[in-house]
C-alpha cells in the first residue's frame, strides 16, 4: 500500500440537511483511508473496526464501495453516474482532496453548495432525491 492518511472532513450544515447527512459526515471523520492505487482505496471504519474497499468505476462514473450499504444502493436507488454515497466514500473523497491539498466539505443541496464558490462534485444522488455534494478548498 502507497500511502495512509486519515480524512478530515470539514462539516458545513445549511439547510434540507437530515439527521442521516450528518451521521455520515461524522463517520467519516473517524474513518481511515488508505490508497492502494490511483482508483482504490482501503477504508477501515472508524465506527465498526470493519475493512472495506472503495473503488472508482470510470464506465459508470462514480465511486462504489463494498460496505453493505454499497453494494446494497449502488444498483437500485442511485442514478446511474452518482455511487452510494456512505461514510466510506465520504471518507476517500476528503482523503483525495486533502493529498491534493485541499479541504473537502458535503453539502446537502446542489444550491448550497454553489454559495461557496468552490470547485463542487456531486458524489451521491439517490432516487429519493437525497444528494450528496462535496466542496474543495485550499488548505491555508
Amino acid at each position: 500500500m502507497e500511502q495512509g492518511f486519515s480524512s478530515r472532513v470539514t462539516i458545513n450544515i445549511r439547510t434540507r440537511v437530515t439527521k442521516q447527512s450528518l451521521t455520515l459526515a461524522e463517520k467519516a471523520k473517524l474513518d481511515k483511508v488508505t490508497r492502494v492505487t490511483n482508483i482504490h482505496w482501503v477504508v477501515l471504519s472508524g465506527t465498526s473496526g470493519k475493512t472495506y474497499h472503495v473503488g472508482y468505476d470510470f464506465r459508470h462514473n462514480q465511486f462504489t464501495c463494498s460496505c453493505n450499504w454499497g453494494r446494497q444502493t449502488s444498483d437500485k436507488d442511485t442514478i446511474k453516474g452518482n455511487g452510494s454515497g456512505c461514510h466510506h466514500i465520504l471518507a476517500v473523497v476528503a482523503g483525495i482532496e486533502e493529498a491534493r491539498g485541499r479541504s473537502a466539505a458535503f453539502w446537502a443541496s446542489v444550491d448550497d453548495a454553489r454559495r461557496q464558490h468552490r470547485p463542487i462534485m456531486i458524489v451521491a444522488v439517490d432516487r429519493r432525491g437525497n444528494i450528496v455534494v462535496e466542496t474543495s478548498r485550499e488548505r491555508k
